[in-house]
């Protein structure tokens, strides 16, 4: 793929490179001023923005972690060189009096080969000859449709399935329910895929997440949920979302919340009958142990692996013999699999010693006619 040229600014005027061909519609004095306090944002990108100069407070306070997503997107570890991937202004688009949108390109280069990291997105907004930037999220959703069920606000485009959104709404309350709260008013948005999620969010490519197609954004605080499966329910990042919101990320083990999780909605949108059918053709195939591929985590079905549905069955058997109380303590053990594993004695006498023997028949009764 060939860049244009860049036409590189003279010195001291800015550091944000301006792309061949990209036109700033502004007069001299507010293109200056715009391109100013383009540097001025971007210099402040690895604190906070506690003046609220360059932002506006209340869309950076709702959509933080999004802005979050700059700190330091210049530094190349790899290299260990702390400025290699540069600003580069590479569109300038005016929406309305005094609003445009603008985007970024953050890349640099090797080997005469351009290296870009991101390329991000603002809606520029300029008041009392200052231009604040904004994520443009708000900007981009606000002529979808909306649909309210129970406690849960939809936004979507095209049609509607009313059944799948009232399943999420359910869910919604069930999850309330088992935190002993008020349900949140959560905002769900329907997008395509991750991709779209993230461009709607600004972040119109980002080399982390470059092929990624299932999965959503959320931002707790806000009561924001952004999906990208296509679909009107995600109940399964819906569970993640209120373990979030009640479990210090300290404390949270991801292994046993996934298990859980499993048994609860399913995994990467098979079916939790699915993913234990997976599991016990696996098993039968490869003359494997469950621990064995709980420890090293081979992908059974991509993007499936092993270890997160052996997981489900050891959660699924407590939850049967201990209740919530059970599943939470484990859950909340600390981050590790050693914490995981302590955990599971502790609770339910499951040592590494016996670990195959309760997967395998915890994998049997689920299979078996009476279950």
């Amino acid at each position: 793929m060939c860049f244009p040229l860049v036409l590189w600014a003279q010195p001291n005027e800015t550091n944000v490179r301006i792309q061949a061909g990209v036109k700033i519609r502004l007069e001299t004095e507010p293109k200056n001023r715009f391109l100013a306090d383009l540097d001025r944002f971007l210099e402040l990108k690895d604190a906070d923005f506690t003046t609220y100069r360059y932002v506006d407070s209340l869309n950076y306070t709702t959509y933080k972690d999004l802005f979050d997503a700059l700190k330091f997107i210049e530094v190349n570890a790899a290299l260990n060189d702390s400025n290699y991937y540069r600003p580069y202004l590479v569109n300038f688009v005016e929406q309305a009096e005094n609003t445009f949108l603008v985007s970024l390109s953050f890349r640099g280069s090797q080997n005469g080969e351009v290296d870009e990291r991101a390329r991000m997105t603002f809606l520029a907004q300029e008041s009392n000859h200052t231009f604040k930037f904004l994520n443009p999220f708000e900007f981009y959703t606000k002529d979808w449709n909306t649909r309210k069920i129970k406690n849960a606000h939809f936004y979507y485009r095209g049609a509607f399935n009313e059944e799948e959104a009232e399943a999420f709404a359910n869910h919604n309350e069930f999850l309330a329910a088992l935190w002993n709260m008020e349900s949140r008013p959560i905002r769900y948005y329907k997008c395509l895929n991750l991709q779209e999620v993230y461009q709607l969010m600004g972040i119109d490519y980002h080399v982390d997440i470059n092929g990624v197609k299932r999965g959503c954004v959320t931002l707790g605080k806000a009561n924001l949920f952004v999906s990208g499966t296509n679909r009107e329910e995600y109940k399964h990042d819906l569970t993640h979302f209120y373990f979030e919101l009640q479990v210090p990320q300290q404390s949270r083990n991801w292994v046993a919340e996934e298990g859980y999780n499993i048994n609860l909605t399913d995994y990467w949108g098979f079916a939790t009958k699915e993913n234990y059918g997976f599991l016990k053709q696996y098993l039968a195939e490869n003359g494997v142990t469950p621990l064995e591929i709980f420890e090293k985590n081979r992908i059974m079905k991509s993007p499936i692996s092993t270890k997160m549905p052996v997981a489900a069955l050891i959660m699924r058997k407590i939850e049967r013999e201990k209740g919530m109380d059970g599943v939470l303590q484990v859950i909340t053990c600390g981050t590790t699999d050693d914490d995981f594993f302590k955990a599971i004695e502790t609770v339910a006498h499951i040592t590494k010693e016996n670990f195959n023997e309760v997967v395998e028949e915890e994998l049997k009764k689920y299979f078996s006619p009476q279950n």
